[in-house]
C-alpha cells in the first residue's frame, strides 16, 4: 500500500508540473506552440512527458520486485505499533505494559526508517532491514505476553511476526 501510494505521489507531482506550466504559459501567451518550461515546443513537452513515464515506470519496476511487499509489511506494521502503543497507554495497568510501550514506539520507528529506506534504495537498506527484523521480534515477544488479555497487542504481535517474516526473507532469497 505505501509504496503504490509513494509511485502515485511521484507520478501526480511529475504529471501536475509539466501540465501546471504548460497551462500557465498557455493562459497568459497569445502563441500556442512553446509552453513555459524554458520555451520548450509541444514536441519537447511529449519527449518530457515520455522520460516521465519511463522513470516512473522504472521506479514501479524497482520497488515493486525488490521491495514491495517488505515495505507493505513494515508499513501495516508502523501503524500496528502505534495503535498498539496508544491502546497500551489507556489500560489501567501502565507499569505492566511499560516495556511493550517502549518497544511498540521503537518497532514503529524503525518500521519507518526500514520502509524509507527501502523505497529510496539507499545504502545499509539491508543492515537496516535485518535490525527491523530484530526489533519486530522482540516487540512481538513482549506483545505476545499480553495478547490473551488485550486484543490490540495480539494484532501488533501479529503484525510484527509478518514485518520480521518479510525482512528476513529479503536475505534468504
Amino acid at each position: 500500500m505505501f509504496q503504490r501510494n509513494f509511485v502515485q505521489c511521484i507520478r501526480f507531482i511529475l504529471t501536475k508540473y509539466s501540465i501546471l506550466h504548460f497551462t500557465n504559459y498557455h493562459n497568459s501567451h497569445s502563441d500556442h506552440r512553446y509552453n513555459s518550461l524554458a520555451g520548450m515546443s509541444f514536441i519537447h513537452l511529449n519527449i518530457l512527458t515520455t522520460m516521465q513515464l519511463q522513470t516512473i515506470a522504472q521506479l514501479d519496476q524497482l520497488i515493486g520486485e525488490t521491495y514491495q511487499e517488505c515495505i507493505e509489511a513494515c508499513s501495516t506494521c508502523a501503524l500496528a505499533c502505534d495503535a498498539c502503543s496508544s491502546a497500551c497507554l489507556r489500560e489501567q495497568n501502565l507499569e505492566m505494559l511499560r516495556k511493550c510501550i517502549e518497544l511498540n514506539q521503537d518497532c514503529s520507528r524503525m518500521c519507518s526508517l526500514a520502509a524509507d529506506y527501502m523505497t529510496r534504495n539507499r545504502p545499509w537498506t539491508d543492515q537496516v532491514c535485518l535490525l527491523c527484523a530484530d526489533i519486530c521480534q522482540a516487540c512481538a515477544e513482549e506483545c505476545e505476553k499480553h495478547a490473551s488479555m488485550y486484543e490490540h497487542c495480539r494484532q501488533c504481535a501479529q503484525a510484527c511476526r509478518q514485518c520480521e517474516e518479510a525482512c528476513r526473507q529479503m536475505f534468504t532469497a
